[in-house]
Parts: C-alpha cells; sequence; structure tokens
C-alpha cells in the first residue's frame, strides 16, 4: 500500500503530539492555565518563567530560552492576548516536548541573552532564513502548533477543532 509523504508526517506529527499529550495527562477538572503551566513546569524540571519581548524589531512571536537550572518563555507584548497565548501554548509543547535548540536571528539573541543572565543550553525561536527548515525541525513546529491549538481546546473544554471556536 503506497503511503504519501504528506500521509507519513501527518502520521509523524499525530505520534510525536499523542506522546506529548500522554506525559501531560491533563486533568479533567481544573482546565486553567495556572494548572497547566504547573503540570508543564514539573515535567520540565525546573522553574520556568514567562517573560515578554518589548522590541519593537522582534519578528519572532515567542522564545523558549533553555538555561543551566531555569528556563525563560519570551512572547511578544505588542501582540494580541489570543496570539499571546497561542505562542505560549506552542512553547510549552516544544518544553515537554524536549525539542531541539535552533537559530534565533542574531539581533534577537544579543537581546535575549541580556535579558535572561547566566549559562544558556539553547535559544528556541525559529527563523526560516533560507525559505527552508529540515525535515526534523518541520516536524518540531508542525507537532508545536497542533499542540498549541490541542492546549487551546482542553483549556475552553471546546469540542471544535475550528480556531474561532478554540480562541
Amino acid at each position: 500500500m503506497y503511503v504519501s509523504q504528506s500521509d507519513q508526517v501527518e502520521v509523524a506529527v499525530d505520534e510525536q503530539l499523542q506522546g506529548i499529550l500522554d506525559r501531560l495527562a491533563l486533568p479533567d477538572d481544573d482546565r486553567s492555565f495556572d494548572r497547566l503551566f504547573g503540570i508543564v513546569e514539573s515535567l520540565y524540571g525546573k522553574r520556568l518563567n514567562i517573560s515578554s519581548i518589548s522590541s519593537p524589531d522582534q519578528h519572532h512571536t515567542g522564545y523558549w530560552i533553555d538555561h543551566d537550572d531555569y528556563g525563560v518563555i519570551m512572547y511578544r507584548k505588542a501582540d494580541t492576548a489570543t496570539v499571546r497565548l497561542h505562542t505560549l501554548l506552542h512553547e510549552f509543547i516544544h518544553v515537554v516536548g524536549r525539542h531541539s535548540g535552533c537559530s534565533a536571528r542574531p539581533e534577537a539573541a544579543d537581546a535575549i541573552r541580556n535579558a535572561g543572565g547566566g549559562s544558556i543550553i539553547s535559544i528556541r525561536g525559529r527563523s526560516v532564513t533560507d525559505g527552508h527548515l529540515s525535515d526534523e525541525l518541520q516536524l518540531e513546529e508542525a507537532v508545536a502548533e497542533q499542540g498549541a491549538f490541542a492546549l487551546a481546546r482542553w483549556l475552553r473544554g471546546a469540542g471544535s477543532e475550528a480556531a474561532a471556536d478554540i480562541f
């Protein structure tokens, strides 16, 4: 039986995302952002801070910065509340999925390093400088995007798949 490449990617995304959702073991009783944050931080195994990026030149919607003894998720302060929520949920999936670091834009990396202090293990934030991401990086981004919607559905208790109904 022939399986198309897009079907293979969809299966890989579904499998990876299901593993992350299984690790999260989201409860049915307390569907709050604080509860979700606590679960993510516990699975991460170290303190996790959330901070805004106020730079008007900021191209990324968010970053996950992994320090030796804590982590920081940064989001664009200028974005709407909906975009900020999606960004945080997207980064939560990267954290729980233990996705690899990446190349941040040079001007952003300096500002982020200055904001964090201490030793940095990796900075997560995709910049597509040549128009392409490797298959592995595309897969991680697809998992994080689908995962952000899954977490939003959990938070909202929404049965719908439509983004407008979830956010």
